[in-house]
């Protein structure tokens, strides 16, 4: 997380394999930085991850964040 340049990375298991395709930076938008900032305040001390209960490398989470985003209004 690079909060003062309001970014993150994001690795890419599914095209690490090419060259300058292993991740890519994210902006963190204003309404999702108090989630993220949220997140990290309930982390355990250390934690590599600020949202751990889906960090499993073979789970495309996009349509289940879609539906939330659409759910919440944040996303048409």
């Amino acid at each position: 997380m690079n909060w003062s340049d309001d970014r993150f990375y994001v690795k890419s298991p599914k095209t690490e394999q090419y060259v300058a395709k292993e991740g890519r930076i994210v902006p963190i938008f204003p309404r999702l930085r108090s989630h993220l900032e949220e997140c990290l305040e309930n982390a355990a001390e250390g934690a590599e991850h600020v949202i751990s209960a889906h960090n499993i490398a073979s789970s495309n989470l996009r349509t289940t964040m879609k539906k939330l985003l659409i759910r919440a209004r944040l996303n048409s």
